[in-house]
């Protein structure tokens, strides 16, 4: 894996993320789990060496204003600054005071570790190891009092925004008037630079961002670090705000219920909280177009799809559901985690369902993968389905509309029987192919005749044009 391949990878597992709701670190394993092992290995050395390069000294003094002198603090930056991209990257060490405009950036710090670590587990999942780790030198050196002092005239727009590092207190060095957030967030700024707003309740924080909606567009969101009382809902309606980050902040002993999303009506609905989520009113979840829920999450009740009568995305565990995924009948995108069925039995009759992805629970995953109900998914665009067992593509040519397919093997090293690729003769809008597997393939001669094919990986067969 060259550079240039590398942040390709980070990047698109910043899109994916983005487009199913997730983690960066799911994002992440989306995009490394079809990848061969040393694909995998070179992918996590390029994180290590774009990390130690990013331990400059101007970074960690900016960092100093972030988290203080804490060693682990600084590391997660450096590589939250990698999982941000090449042009996030090379502008922040160009002048880091550039953080002072990163939306949420103490949360986005939180999933910088598991990030970080995704690469290592793709491998343990094969059992294979990450290798010879490379030397990546010293780091950075520590800061003198003088360049503490200093920082507030290094970094005026991180101290403006902050104002925090080793003390409460600004440290000796150029006056600089601390801006109050308030203000700060009323100044013209781009889009990711979005501050925590608090002009409406000063003790209850509530973080203002945008959230992708399925048509393309943006609705501004909503996270809080306390349970919202009716005041700050009044607030959100009045700022247009329609999404909703739900982490345990949301609740608390003394705020159980969840009835104030009903009030909100958000569009975007995404669950990360710790421990179990209580009830979700259905009143809520009429309007909603795009509903994620980590696949580890606990809800105190599944959802009914019946009642997710506007959903067009939906990124969740099938335990996550209680009832036939054919009601969703207005579904666009679905990432489904710990799919018990082997087949496409489980999503057969959507019929505006593009794109598919199916994580295999354990069970399902030791059954050869099989195409049945392709017929009832006629506007399938991409299919990916990890964790499987690879069988025969037989069925395939029933989605006539795909144009990429993705299969990876739960056992990659374990010789499977051949596979045969004549079915992929009919798939005329096909352009991506990707089949991890150790097994052979056969009639490979069909991917020469593919009118739209630009790249197919089989096995140890490539192909590109």
């Amino acid at each position: 894996m060259r550079v240039g391949e590398f942040w390709q990878v980070v990047a698109a597992a910043d899109e994916h993320a983005r487009d199913h709701g997730t983690t960066p670190a799911e994002g992440l394993r989306a995009q490394l789990a079809p990848l061969p092992t040393g694909a995998v290995r070179r992918f996590h050395r390029h994180v290590e060496r774009f990390a130690a390069r990013a331990a400059t000294s101007e970074l960690s003094a900016a960092a100093l204003l972030l988290d203080g002198d804490s060693d682990d603090g600084f590391l997660d930056l450096c590589t939250w600054l990698v999982s941000r991209g090449r042009e996030t990257y090379a502008a922040v060490l160009a002048d880091p005071d550039r953080l002072a405009d990163v939306q949420d950036l103490d949360d986005q710090l939180e999933h910088a570790e598991e990030w970080s670590y995704v690469a290592e587990e793709v491998l343990d999942g094969r059992d294979a190891d990450l290798g010879d780790e490379p030397d990546l030198g010293p780091g950075a050196e520590p800061l003198t009092d003088e360049q503490v002092a200093a920082l507030p005239s290094r970094f005026p727009r991180l101290w403006a925004r902050y104002g925090r590092g080793v003390d409460d207190e600004p440290p000796a060095g150029p006056a600089v008037r601390a801006v109050p957030v308030a203000e700060a967030s009323a100044r013209p700024g781009p889009a990711a630079g979005t501050v925590p707003d608090l002009t409406m309740a000063p003790r209850r924080r509530m973080t203002i961002s945008p959230f992708g909606v399925p048509d393309g567009s943006t609705v501004p969101g909503v996270r809080f670090e306390q349970p919202p009382e009716d005041a700050d809902i009044e607030y959100l309606r009045a700022r247009g705000v329609r999404a909703a980050w739900l982490e345990s902040t949301c609740w608390d002993r003394a705020h159980r219920g969840l009835d104030w999303l009903v009030d909100l009506a958000p569009l975007v609905l995404v669950v990360t909280a710790r421990g179990t989520v209580p009830h979700l009113p259905a009143e809520a979840l009429t309007h909603v177009q795009r509903l994620s829920v980590h696949p580890t999450q606990r809800l105190s009740a599944p959802l009914d799809p019946s009642t997710l009568t506007s959903l067009r995305g939906l990124a969740a565990a099938r335990r996550h559901l209680d009832g036939p995924l054919t009601a969703l009948t207005r579904l666009e995108a679905l990432t489904l985690e710990q799919a018990p069925i082997p087949s496409l039995e489980e999503v057969a009759g959507l019929p505006h369902l593009r794109d598919l992805t199916l994580w295999l629970d354990r069970a399902a995953a030791e059954e050869p993968f099989s195409f049945a109900g392709a017929d009832r998914l006629p506007a399938l665009r991409q299919l990916a389905v990890m964790e499987c067992a690879i069988g025969p593509l037989e069925g395939v040519q029933r989605l006539a509309s795909l144009e990429r397919l993705l299969l990876s093997a739960r056992h990659p090293r374990r010789f499977d029987v051949p596979v045969d690729l004549a079915p992929l003769a009919q798939l005329p809008r096909l352009c991506d192919v990707r089949i991890v597997t150790n097994a052979p393939c056969v009639n490979a001669d069909v991917l020469d005749a593919l009118p739209a094919l630009d790249a197919a990986v089989v096995g140890k067969l490539e192909v590109r044009r």
